[in-house]
């Protein structure tokens, strides 16, 4: 029983060691590699969740960008309506 409360305690220290590695370089590389070595790790949904996290931020920033892009332009367009008046 002691043998393997130990294996079990290294499995976990070894998992959090991999999760605390990912987190640091934080890119989805990282993120594929603790689940590849640890598919049934502690921290399987938050290396899930931060890969699609990561992978939609330039999606989102493109979307900001454009919203404020027209913005700016149906600000112009009103201006100009104002200043034809």
């Amino acid at each position: 029983a002691r043998l393997e409360e130990a294996a079990q305690a290294a499995a976990a220290a070894e998992d959090r060691a991999a999760w605390q590695r990912a987190r640091a370089e934080d890119r989805p590389a990282a993120y594929r590699r603790y689940l590849e070595a640890n598919p049934n790790g502690a921290f399987v949904e938050q290396a899930r969740a931060r890969i699609a996290a990561i992978e939609q931020a330039p999606r989102r920033e493109a979307e900001r960008a454009e919203a404020e892009a027209r913005e700016r332009n149906a600000t112009r367009v009103l201006g100009a309506r104002a200043e034809s008046r």
